[in-house]
């Protein structure tokens, strides 16, 4: 009150006037007006305060209403707000984080010493066994964790490794997975969609399509043959694959491996035990672009050859043959067929919480 009715600087401070709101509110409470923010604060502090607990703080703080005045009450009461909400987001990205841990100490135990995880040339294959007891710990996309990891990642760049391994981990394990469900019991496998000769851009100088009397694809005990008929195909995770690529007989040029090797007339290109699709589509999987295929999900494979046009020469002319794939599921609820995604790497270490 002095200094209200005190001339100087000070007159119309914020400080002033937050004081002589604060005295407003406590006449207010002196006067039993219910709508005293010193009255609110108690209020707040002995009930939606004291019941935000670490197991319900995400939803309680979503409930807390923040008073608008500029008196001491109201800005302590806003204070212990920010305050809550602040230790509240704290606890989500420590559960985040905890979260990954899990799943990358997980990783470590059941995916990565193993292909298609392991790098190393002499790892042994992922086991459906090894393959399930993570699925125990981590389901996927269906967890959310990347996109979680995601929000973190956006307010602190220290996660976005961990998200993007997150994110590659989760399109690894859609088609292991799908691999996994529909080759168990009487399952099929997994739908293989062939198309011989796809139509690239641009075409190859060298036209030797005439001099190619079979091309054909052994999934398991299933063939399918160019020229010839393109059947269904299936596959489970431990059968064989191959191309078979068959010179014509009395063509004027000399077949040979991409190594300049003798063929007797025919190439085969193979892979086989856990995983040999993948094996087989990661030794051929084409680095040319492939615009014309109708779905993205559309695997291009290149298989290296070469041709030695005369005896009498030594000169050989690297060629290429080109092998639509496209790898079907089922949709978990109409069963109807779905094309799957086989992603073109798959991580190999989880890059550590911090």
């Amino acid at each position: 009150i002095y200094l209200v009715n005190t001339e100087g600087d000070f007159k119309e401070s914020d400080l002033l006037a937050k004081w002589r709101r604060t005295l407003i509110e406590i006449s207010k409470r002196e006067n039993k007006d219910p709508s005293n923010d010193m009255d609110g604060l108690e209020n707040f502090f002995l009930g939606e305060f004291t019941a935000t607990t670490f197991s319900n703080c995400h939803e309680q703080v979503k409930s807390y209403s923040a008073p608008q005045g500029n008196n001491v009450f109201a800005i302590r009461w806003r204070h212990l707000i920010d305050v809550a909400m602040q230790q509240c987001q704290r606890l989500k990205a420590d559960n985040i984080k905890d979260e990954y841990r899990g799943v990358a100490k997980a990783f470590d135990q059941h995916l990565a010493p193993y292909y298609p995880f392991s790098p190393r040339p002499d790892a042994r294959p992922l086991s459906p066994q090894s393959l399930r007891a993570f699925f125990n710990v981590y389901a996927g996309s269906a967890d959310g964790l990347a996109e979680r990891m995601r929000v973190l990642a956006w307010k602190n760049a220290d996660f976005t490794e961990a998200e993007t391994f997150l994110r590659d981990l989760d399109a690894s394990l859609a088609i292991l997975g799908a691999v996994l469900a529909q080759s168990a019991g009487d399952g099929l496998g997994i739908g293989v969609d062939l198309l011989f000769d796809p139509k690239l851009s641009p075409a190859a100088s060298f036209d030797f399509s005439r001099h190619v009397s079979r091309k054909r694809v052994s999934v398991g005990e299933l063939r399918s043959e160019f020229p010839g008929q393109t059947p269904v195909m299936h596959w489970k995770f431990s059968d064989p694959v191959a191309f078979d690529l068959r010179w014509a007989t009395g063509s004027p040029y000399t077949l040979l491996t991409s190594a300049k090797q003798a063929t007797g007339g025919e190439i085969n290109y193979s892979a086989d035990g856990y995983w040999s699709l993948l094996r087989f589509i990661q030794r051929h999987r084409s680095e040319r672009s492939d615009s014309s295929a109708l779905q993205e999900e559309a695997i291009l494979l290149q298989f290296d050859a070469a041709v030695q046009q005369s005896a009498a020469s030594s000169e050989t002319t690297p060629i290429a043959v080109f092998l639509r794939m496209t790898l079907m599921g089922a949709d978990p609820e109409t069963q109807q067929p779905v094309p799957l995604q086989l992603p073109e790497r798959f991580p190999t270490s989880a890059p550590k919480s911090r």
